[in-house]
């Protein structure tokens, strides 16, 4: 068996981030595959084929074995799924945020829309400015909202404003 064939065979698998293959002891071929991990599903279109995109930012086709529990960002190509993207990264290994955000709409004016997992209000980010104070006071927010029992009283929820959180009301 040549190694360099078993290597490039196995780089052919999409979802391969790296390949080691390396005889052993008593005619044992070891081969140490790095998957890559997809962070967000990107759905474009009805037309196109919805596709991941990893860790690095690079897309990775949809495996038919395997579904990632990932955000779902909403944008017109891989290209204006950036900024979406950014706000995944950032918020990925947050305890809270990684399983607040559900789905990420980009609006036609490039802002970010949040749909959460709790509740039924859309949440306007706007830009990835002080994402870190948006996402304290979204989240005093919550906790507000928990204590009175009322989730689904809002049905927009806005941080685009300066140092404000403005909630439109189902009336």
């Amino acid at each position: 068996v040549e190694l360099h064939e078993v290597e490039s065979w196995v780089r052919e698998i999409p979802a391969v981030k790296n390949v080691r293959v390396y005889p052993g002891l008593n005619r044992t071929l070891h081969v140490q595959v790095t998957q890559r991990k997809p962070l967000a599903r990107l759905h474009t279109s009805s037309e196109t084929p919805d596709l991941y995109i990893d860790s690095q930012g690079l897309p990775l086709p949809l495996s038919p074995y395997y579904t990632a529990r990932v955000p779902i960002i909403h944008a017109e190509s891989f290209e204006d799924a950036q900024s979406a993207f950014e706000l995944v990264r950032a918020t990925h290994e947050h305890p809270v945020w990684s399983a607040f955000i559900d789905q990420i709409t980009l609006t036609p004016e490039g802002a970010l829309e949040i749909v959460p997992r709790i509740g039924s209000a859309r949440i306007l980010l706007g830009d990835l400015t002080q994402l870190e104070a948006k996402l304290a006071k979204l989240e005093v927010f919550y906790r507000e909202q928990i204590k009175r029992g009322n989730l689904n009283a809002y049905k927009r929820i806005n941080l685009t404003f300066h140092e404000q959180v403005v909630a439109q009301r189902y009336y």
